[in-house]
This record gives C-alpha cells, sequence and structure tokens, in this order.
C-alpha cells in the first residue's frame, strides 16, 4: 500500500512527461479484510476523499440502464476530484469469453471498460474484488496494479487489533 501511494503521489510528474501514470489498481482478497478500509487509508494518505461506487447496486435489468448508471458513477467522480472505489468489481466486469456470460453482461463488461478508458489518466480509481478469476483478462491492461488481502493469521490479528486500538 505505501508503495502504491507513493506512486499515487508521484504520478502528476509521469504524466507532465506524457507517461500514463498509476493511477488505477486493483485490490483482491475475500471479504472483510479490509479492501475497503485500505482504499479509505489511500485516499486520506492523498489528501482526497473517497468515493465509493459499489458496482453490484448499480446493475439493472432495463436494457441501457446499467451503462447508464455507470457513466453517471464516472462523471460524478471526474467532477469531484477524488479516489473513486469500484467494490465488487466482478458484478460488471465478468468474462467475455466464458460460456455462460450472457450477451448482456458482456456489453455490461465493454461499458465499464469504455468508462475506464474515458476517465482522465489524473483520476484515480481503485477497484475490489474477492473473484478475481471471474474478471475478464483485459482488465489486467486497464488496471496493471494488483494488490492481494488476505485474511491475517492469529499473529496478525494480535498485531492488527493492537496498532488500531491503541488509538
Amino acid at each position: 500500500l505505501e508503495r502504491l501511494i507513493d506512486d499515487l503521489k508521484g504520478s502528476a510528474r509521469f504524466l507532465a512527461q506524457g507517461i500514463d501514470a498509476p493511477t488505477r489498481a486493483l485490490f483482491v482478497g475475500p471479504p472483510g479484510v479490509g479492501k475497503t478500509t485500505a482504499a479509505g487509508y489511500v485516499a486520506g494518505q492523498l489528501g482526497l476523499k473517497l468515493a465509493v461506487g459499489r458496482l453490484d447496486g448499480i446493475v439493472s435489468p432495463l436494457i441501457g440502464q446499467t451503462a447508464k448508471n455507470l457513466r453517471g458513477l464516472f462523471e460524478e467522480a471526474i467532477d469531484d476530484r477524488c479516489v473513486l472505489f469500484l467494490d465488487e468489481f466482478d458484478a460488471v466486469g465478468p468474462r467475455r469469453d466464458a460460456s455462460n456470460t450472457h450477451e448482456s453482461q458482456k456489453q455490461i463488461t465493454s461499458a465499464l471498460f469504455q468508462q475506464l478508458d474515458m476517465l482522465p489518466k489524473a483520476q484515480i480509481v481503485i477497484g475490489a474484488t474477492n473473484l478475481m478469476e471471474k474478471l475478464d483478462p483485459s482488465l489486467r491492461r486497464r488496471i496493471p496494479t494488483q494488490i492481494q488481502f488476505y485474511n491475517p493469521d492469529p499473529g496478525g490479528r494480535a498485531t492488527l487489533l493492537a496498532r488500531w486500538w491503541k488509538k
């Protein structure tokens, strides 16, 4: 996380030189391991607010509505400088080559990728999933930085509790 924060703090230098900045990350891990908390920490370290978009909540059975919901979410993030945290990334980014993926799901994945591609390069986006294997492989090109989260062992839990409860 600290390396990601350092990269994000230096992203303006990359952009000024015409180099794509490392402004996209994907947090991968089981539920309850702190992916959302970590995104909040990143935003705090950058002095930005955290805008949380729960992608499983924007999926609609109405044709075209999910793409419209995605567009609205991304436009809001552009208007308000923030870290855009996209939780439940797998809800709208399933593998398009899977045999059980419906055509409407493929369109939603394509709409998500279009929105990611149209964001300004300086916009920070952090996605989160606990189902990495279900995500479309082209996501790796759009979000090359991936951080794996694990359930802490008992010693790790004690360390975390001691650190956070002290405050």
